[in-house]
């Protein structure tokens, strides 16, 4: 692990021993505070290692010498496993619950699952408003959209009250409602999947890797350095945009799109982009 985790991405805590000092009181507030991070990180409990188990130190020593690691553990987990779905109030709390939060950060990252160590999706650079369906992992967010996970903790985050209730209209097309929060991620994809009469699978498949970087808004892409035909749904709206039909998205698609749909023309999807929330509106009112 010597390579993997080091001071830049993760937290280290140090339990101070000398002699006269309570080594079970030192103990418990240890575990108190591990659990405490935890709480508020979304770290699980088998990410929490001894300093040996990262570059084999004799660390911490107090616990090593008296056998303690497992008894540590258990401790930590005797008050972890919060699912932090649980009322937000102000969203200053220590518990997280679905509903709209505000991006406090410069750039927020999208995770394919709810953990630090998921992929990346894409990752929201605008300080909006999006509205998170579910909590898991403590303060890990789904976002509406369906693109992913976000860390709603109080550090990137501000939590700006519950989701407003669907009118009776749009709960009954509820299957078919996309959030029009500007990302482009598999809930989207469904249904344009579905207006577009192509299979419906919520991914954006066989598209050139080359073209990543003009994509930053689509989460439900999937990337390949070889060509592979490209995807049916990219054809069928190449076709709807007066687009060269090949199936994969590229600065010239973009441009179609965005100007098939009055937004503004740079040849780029942003995080999140104008063209995809017209997008989105575009389905809800189908």
């Amino acid at each position: 692990m010597f390579q993997q985790y080091g001071n830049k991405n993760s937290i280290g805590v140090e339990m101070c021993m000398q002699a006269g000092y309570n080594y079970e009181k030192a103990f418990e507030n240890t575990a108190a505070l591990v659990r405490e991070i935890m709480r508020e990180t979304g770290i699980p409990l088998e990410r929490v290692y001894r300093h040996y188990d990262i570059c084999s130190k004799y660390c911490p020593s107090q616990i090593m010498n008296r056998g303690d690691w497992d008894r540590m553990k258990r401790m930590i987990g005797s008050g972890a496993g919060s699912t932090g779905t649980g009322t937000a109030g102000s969203g200053t709390g220590k518990t997280y619950a679905p509903g709209i939060y505000q991006v406090q950060t410069a750039a927020l990252n999208i995770r394919q699952a709810p953990d630090a160590d998921s992929r990346i999706a894409g990752t929201i650079r605008d300080q909006g408003s999006y509205t998170v369906t579910e909590i898991q992992n403590t303060s890990w967010g789904r976002l509406l959209s369906g693109a992913g996970w976000v860390n709603c903790h109080t550090a990137y985050c501000r939590y700006a009250g519950p989701a407003k209730e669907k009118s009776a209209e749009t709960a009954k097309s509820s299957g078919k409602t996309v959030a029009e929060d500007g990302i482009w991620g598999e809930n989207l994809t469904r249904r344009l999947q579905e207006l577009f009469g192509t299979p419906q699978d919520g991914k954006i498949s066989n598209q050139l890797a080359v073209n990543r970087k003009f994509c930053d808004g689509i989460t439900a892409a999937e990337w390949d350095s070889t060509p592979k035909g490209g995807s049916a749904l990219v054809k069928e709206m190449q076709k709807w945009a007066s687009a060269g039909m090949d199936g994969y998205i590229g600065p010239q698609t973009i441009l179609a799109w965005q100007k098939k749909l009055g937004t503004p023309i740079d040849g780029t999807v942003s995080s999140p982009s104008a063209m995809v929330k017209k997008l989105q509106k575009w389905c809800n009112q189908k």
